[in-house]
């Protein structure tokens, strides 16, 4: 869904609740964001043992009034609460190659996260989302705002996301690597 000129922010986050995906990190950047855009909205979807520290940390950093802990949801249905969205965020600590930025991606959600492990694959700063370090707050933020206030420079990344993953993450371009490494592993025996 195209952005207009002046619109909410809205942010999603899916994940467990495990210290790799940096709850801390993704709530202070939420606040930051607050600070100087205040017309925003983020959603956490997931489970895990550190929900109570979720709840802490965003009345703890007093952003309560945009954050809502939605707790876990099917796959399915997940999908279709993407559309809803104009961003992912997930500044993780440790990451292999996320299957949601995948997904968030393939649905033209402009991610948001941290130059780590499979990541990097995935995002490319300023063409298929915002990727920093994760400790980079400011940047994140500015670059975020920035993207959001120019509507079409949004939609082309969005478009850009929607095309990385036709052209580099489908199931066949998958089944041929796979295949490709066997035949490979078979040549060496």
């Amino acid at each position: 869904e195209n952005i207009k000129k002046g619109q909410k922010i809205k942010i999603i986050s899916v994940f467990r609740f495990v210290w790799e995906k940096n709850i801390t990190g993704n709530l202070v950047f939420i606040k930051m964001l607050k600070e100087k855009y205040p017309n925003i909205e983020y959603c956490i979807y997931g489970s895990g043992a550190h929900l109570g520290q979720i709840h802490y940390l965003i009345h703890r950093l007093n952003i309560s009034d945009v954050v809502k802990v939605k707790g876990y949801n099917p796959n399915k249905e997940l999908k279709r609460k993407y559309l809803e969205f104009n961003y992912y965020l997930q500044l993780s600590i440790s990451e292999s190659l996320s299957m949601t930025v995948i997904e968030v991606q393939q649905r033209g959600l402009v991610p948001i996260v941290s130059n780590i492990g499979g990541l990097k694959d995935l995002v490319q700063d300023g063409q298929t989302g915002i990727i920093k370090d994760f400790t980079d707050y400011e940047n994140l933020v500015d670059d975020t705002i920035k993207l959001h206030q120019n509507p079409e420079a949004h939609n082309k990344i969005s478009r850009q996301c929607i095309e990385n993953i036709k052209n580099n993450y489908t199931t066949e371009i998958e089944v041929d690597r796979i295949i490709k490494m066997y035949k490979t592993i078979s040549e060496i025996n």
